[in-house]
Parts: structure tokens; sequence; C-alpha cells
């Protein structure tokens, strides 16, 4: 007596294939996408994070006694602040504690400067403009794989009157 194979499981033997097949195919879309949402959502974290280092680093020299004079000049506390507000924009936190927001952040990657401004009917005022501009350190690397796209470059810029408290 010669036994064949039953036609119902011909047919599973053939159904777990196809199944294989689909998900040959959709399963490089899937983690394609994934991985997308996981990087873009990276971005916008160090992003956000930068954008309240930046303002907290402004902030703190528009607040910082003796910083500047009155005609917009350093004045005898310009470096311990601007170094303070360097740290803080880099790690959030007082000169030596606290890690690098970003890797590969510098000081350089910072700006520092004091803009003198006129107010109508008030004496000019003095602006403390802070700003970073920091390669983004994506999880691929420097280039994003098959779109070909460059490595992004997140900035973040804040301004506070100088008030001296």
């Amino acid at each position: 007596m010669n036994k064949r194979p039953s036609r119902l499981l011909c047919t599973r033997r053939a159904s777990r294939g196809v199944a294989m097949v689909e998900l040959a195919i959709v399963l490089p879309v899937l983690l394609t996408v994934l991985f997308a949402m996981a990087e873009i959502g990276r971005a916008l974290l160090l992003q956000h994070q930068l954008v309240r280092h930046v303002e907290a680093a402004a902030r703190y020299l528009g607040r910082s006694y003796q910083a500047l004079n009155a005609d917009c000049s350093d004045g005898p506390q310009w470096s311990t602040a601007s170094a303070t507000a360097t740290q803080l924009a880099l790690s959030g936190s007082e000169p030596g504690e606290g890690t690098v927001l970003i890797a590969g952040m510098t000081a350089s990657d910072l700006s520092i400067s004091v803009l003198p401004r006129t107010v109508p009917g008030a004496a000019p005022a003095c602006v403390v403009q802070v700003s970073a501009s920091v390669a983004y350190p994506s999880i691929f690397g420097a280039t994003i794989p098959l779109l070909g796209v460059a490595q992004p470059t997140l900035n973040a810029r804040s301004e506070e009157r100088y008030v001296g408290e």
C-alpha cells in the first residue's frame, strides 16, 4: 500500500513557505520604518535638550553680576561667567560636573556674543546671545544608508537682556 500525502498536508506546507516569503519581503521595510522612527525621536530629543541648555547659558550670562559694564564691554567677572555659561551649554551643569550633552560637542561649537541694542525712550541695553551648532551623531554614521542624506546639524540660539543682578 503506497501512502500519498493528503492534499491538506501539502496545502499546509505550501502556506508555510508562502508565509516565509512574505516575511522576507515585509521585514526589511518594517525594520527600516522602526529604525527611522527611533532616529527621528532621538534627533528631536537632542535638539530639545540643546535648546534648553543654550537658553540656560544665555539666562545665566544675562543675570551674572559684573559680567558686563554699562557700555556692554567685558566686566570684571566676564571670563568666569562665560566659562560657566559654556559648561552649562555643553552639559547643563556647573563646571567640573556632568558629561557632554551631544557626543563630539566642544566649546568651539558654541558662540557667545554681546550686542548693544537701542531701546526707544530708554538707555541702551546689552543683549547676550548664545548659539550652538553641532553635527548630529546619527546611529547610522555620517550618512543615512540607502537615502544618501548627509549628516544633519542641530542648531540653537537664545538671547537674553543683561540685567546683572
